[in-house]
Formats: structure tokens, C-alpha cells, sequence
């Protein structure tokens, strides 16, 4: 985390960006990069990040390691501790984990997250939690855009680069909703023209839960 944050900030101080500029993005576990990115302040206080993407993001480690039903959580807790047989895990975690960090009255980024159905690593009520949780810590009277977008496939599968560039193109300003509709379907290329599911004229700060076939 530390070294991704180091990047923005050098971004920032050599001019190659300017506040307001900075989106980033993570898939599974590089959702806790992503997610701990969205509540980092700059010396002044202001955000730092000002687009947040994340694809089935592991946001919620304690819950998501506190029960052993599913087969994976024995092989993650190798990596990343067991917050209930270790009380030193489980005190990290609540310093980094992106669900815990949210306070209300925050002022946060625009986010796009997207959930699997049949995810079995990072199931899609970890990314639905989050995101409702989002909703409530935004400082009252926010603007900013929270999409969640939730297909029927697992881990791998059912995302569309086009939904996620034509938000990260409105979110920073780059450009209107019919544009980012335009250029959804240039990153779409060949592939078969199905429903995105996603409407930018209607996308605000309320959540937008769409599930995809």
C-alpha cells in the first residue's frame, strides 16, 4: 500500500497529474490497495485518489477470514493471518482493512465495483456491503458516483473495460456521457454487443447495482 501511495504522491509533485486526476484500480486482493486508496488525505486533508475501481475487491478481510467454511480461507490465512486465533492479526486488519476505515462524514471518490454471483474467493456481498457502506460515510450532500455492477460468473469473468473506462472518463471530467458511451464500445471491439448494464445518464451518487447476464 505504502508503494502505491508513494507513486501518486510523485505523480502529483513532478506535474505529470494534478489533484483531481488520479484514478486507480485493483482486482481480489489488490481491492485492500484500492480500497485503503480511497480514504487517503493529502497534507492539507484533501483526498488524494479521486477514482476508485475495484473488480471483485477483497475489502472486508476480517469477515472474510473469520470463518473456515470455504475452502480457500485456510490458504488466505497463510498469507495474510487468521484474525481469530491471532489477536495481533486481528487488530492489523482493523488498521487496513477497507471496510473498517470508513468514518462517516468522509469525502471520498467516485468508485465502480463489480461482484461475481458465483465468486467463491471474493463473494459478491463483500463489494455489496462495502459499497452500501460507502453510501453512508459520504459527508452529507456528496456528489460523488458509486456504481456496483454484478454479473452471474465467478472470479474471472464477466466484467466489461468499456463500463469501467466510460466511468473513469466521467468521473474525472474527461468527458460527457454520450462520449463515454462511445468510447464503451470502442474498447469493446469485436466482442458481441450485449446489454452493458450500465446507464451513464443516470449514474449519480446513489448506488447503481445492475446484475449482467
Amino acid at each position: 500500500m505504502i508503494d502505491v501511495r508513494t507513486c501518486v504522491e510523485a505523480l502529483l509533485e513532478g506535474g505529470w497529474t494534478f489533484p483531481g486526476g488520479i484514478a486507480v484500480g485493483g482486482r481480489s486482493a489488490g481491492g485492500l490497495i484500492v480500497g485503503n486508496a480511497a480514504t487517503w488525505k493529502d497534507a492539507k486533508g484533501a483526498k488524494l485518489v479521486d477514482v476508485v475501481v475495484g473488480h471483485v475487491p477483497f475489502v472486508d478481510p476480517i469477515s472474510g477470514l473469520s470463518s473456515s467454511e470455504d475452502g480457500w480461507v485456510d490458504w488466505e490465512r497463510f498469507e495474510f493471518g487468521d484474525p481469530v486465533a491471532d489477536p495481533n492479526v486481528f487488530q492489523s486488519m482493523m488498521k487496513y482493512s477497507p471496510y473498517e476505515l470508513l468514518k462517516e462524514g468522509m469525502d471520498l471518490p467516485h468508485v465502480f465495483l463489480t461482484g461475481g454471483v458465483e465468486d467463491t474467493r471474493v463473494p459478491y456481498w463483500e463489494p455489496l456491503k462495502y459499497i452500501a457502506k460507502l453510501r453512508y460515510s459520504q459527508r452529507s450532500g456528496s456528489m460523488n458516483k458509486l456504481v456496483l455492477a454484478v454479473h452471474e460468473r465467478g472470479h474471472f469473468g464477466g466484467e466489461s473495460g468499456g463500463d469501467v473506462w466510460g466511468f473513469v472518463l466521467i468521473a474525472l471530467g474527461m468527458c460527457d456521457p454520450d462520449d463515454a458511451a462511445h468510447w464503451r464500445d470502442v474498447v469493446r471491439g469485436a466482442r458481441s454487443r450485449t446489454q452493458s448494464g450500465i446507464n451513464y445518464d443516470n449514474v449519480d451518487n446513489k448506488t447503481d447495482a445492475r446484475v449482467r447476464r
